[in-house]
């Protein structure tokens, strides 16, 4: 499995190693199906009718997989969406929220236009003086700016991951909402490819007995 476990959440594990053991059950009952050299251990008939049920039972047990997977995904969206859409600015008192309102212009348009470097010391000197307003605002308004990377660097994304976690721990968390989203979307693709491999590989198995069957017929 190509995803980080760091990030992968339990539910989709779960679903992921079940599909696994359906996959791994599928390999094993298959390679019965044939001999040491390759040939089918039965005839076309029982060989056809037997490939089909296995392809049938590991097609469930990975639609199964797969809509669980799929319901994880949304529903860590959505968690993830419901922590970061909050006004946290809203939550303060009186006095501080006079003041966020105060330098709420100033911050935004720093973010938007300043400098990168202007903007790194802004953010430090907020860290270091424990402005927990500004850290505030920080958080809110630079995500937008950290997509456009001509006008970010390493480290203005490293304070600004510092100015989430010193004010914003929620926020924090949809992150790590957003990495287990990111690894769920990487389990079920990863699935999928395993699966299509599988399956494609008992299509190319069935369709070379059928040609060797026929090459038979054609002989007699």
């Amino acid at each position: 499995m190509e995803t980080a476990q760091a990030t992968i959440d339990p539910l989709t594990e779960q679903t992921v190693r079940h599909a696994e053991k359906a996959l791994d059950l599928f390999n094993t009952e298959r390679s019965k199906l044939f001999t040491s050299t390759g040939k089918p251990v039965y005839g076309e008939e029982r060989h056809t009718a037997s490939l089909n049920a296995l392809q049938s039972e590991l097609s469930s047990a990975f639609s199964e997989a797969d809509s669980a997977l799929t319901s994880r995904i949304d529903a860590l969206q959505k968690k993830a969406s419901l922590i970061e859409n909050q006004d946290m600015i809203l939550m303060l008192k009186r006095d501080d929220l006079d003041y966020a309102n105060a330098v709420r212009p100033f911050i935004k348009e720093a973010v938007e236009d300043a400098h990168v470097q202007e903007l790194e010391k802004m953010l430090s000197h907020a860290l270091e003086s424990k402005d927990r307003i500004r850290l505030l605002l920080f958080a809110r308004y630079l995500p937008k700016r950290l997509l456009n990377k001509e006008m970010t660097s390493a480290g203005l994304a490293k304070l600004a991951f510092e100015a989430t976690q010193a004010v914003a721990p929620d926020l924090s968390e949809a992150g790590r909402l957003r990495e287990q989203v990111n690894a769920a979307q990487m389990a079920r693709y990863n699935l999928i490819k395993r699966r299509d491999a599988a399956t494609g590989a008992s299509d190319v198995a069935r369709n070379n007995h059928r040609q060797s069957v026929q090459r038979m017929m054609n002989k007699g």
